[in-house]
């Protein structure tokens, strides 16, 4: 290892690492990616449990980690875009959630489907908090200004980007003067992250950015295709488990010594443990 020599070294193999090692690669690059998990993929990882039934036969049921769903995955987004660069673009297929509601929200006195697109979620929260109309104008235009200037990463004017970057979320609703189920049906968002509004911070690379994830989730909601073809024989389902998406794996999918697998594909790639 002391021998050896890197143009890169990215540290951490999550979706935002792998990315960034695949693009540098691609250019010519010779890049080590470290990681400290025996499996590379940070939160698009899943974990597996099995469930042992009345019979004495086991299920095998899959859990996601950490993502959920994304946005920008529509012909021409940011990922599609991405991934053709990369000469992988069809190994993926995205899914589009219900742009009726792809998040419904419950609370005491009223239900909110949140809708895909911009536009249509700023009126659906005008129609719902019809007296804060000016208050949700303003708050909806800053966060989607912030949204399509976080693009301009390499270049570009970016006001708006510039003064809100660092701000936590809570000043946005108090310069917007909405009430407290106002903010909190914006704010939404931050329960998945398990944050809040005063310690969520827009661009802030150090913690959860509300107005980034909206840009990936608006315009609309997606999610990755992972499903085989279908089998007639197979069984499978999907439910909700605390949070996480879970499903029962088909007999051809459950583990079988996947970890070394796993490590010996890490090998080849240049994915090490730190």
């Amino acid at each position: 290892m002391d021998s050896e020599t890197w143009d890169a070294i990215v540290v951490g193999s999550g979706p935002g690492g792998l990315t960034t090692a695949a693009c540098l690669g691609s250019a010519g690059k010779r890049v080590l990616v470290l990681e400290r998990h025996d499996v590379a993929g940070g939160n698009t990882q899943v974990f597996r449990r099995h469930h042992r039934n009345a019979d004495g036969h086991h299920d095998w049921f899959e859990f996601d980690v950490g993502v959920h769903y994304i946005g920008e995955c529509q012909p021409g987004g940011l990922f599609p875009t991405i991934f053709d660069a990369l000469g992988v673009g069809d190994r993926l297929q995205f899914r589009p959630l219900d742009a009726d509601g792809f998040d419904t929200l419950h609370f005491a006195d009223f239900t909110f489907r949140v809708p895909a697109g911009w536009d249509e979620y700023e009126q659906r929260l005008i129609e719902q908090f019809p007296m804060e109309k000016a208050g949700i104008e303003r708050c909806m235009h800053t966060l989607r200004t912030v949204a399509e200037e976080s693009r301009n990463i390499f270049g570009g004017e970016r006001p708006t980007f510039d003064v809100w970057a660092r701000r936590p979320l809570s000043e946005l609703f108090a310069e917007s003067e909405l009430s407290e189920k106002a903010r909190a049906t914006i704010d939404h968002w931050s329960g998945l992250y398990a944050g809040r509004p005063a310690a969520d911070r827009r661009g802030d690379a150090r913690g959860d950015h509300p107005p980034l994830h909206e840009r990936r989730v608006l315009p609309r909601g997606w999610r990755a295709d992972d499903r085989r073809p279908a089998d007639p024989g197979e069984r499978q389902r999907s439910t909700r488990a605390g949070g996480r998406q879970q499903r029962r794996l088909p007999a051809h999918d459950r583990p079988t010594g996947r970890p070394r697998a796993a490590r010996a594909r890490h090998r080849r790639l240049g994915i090490r443990r730190r």
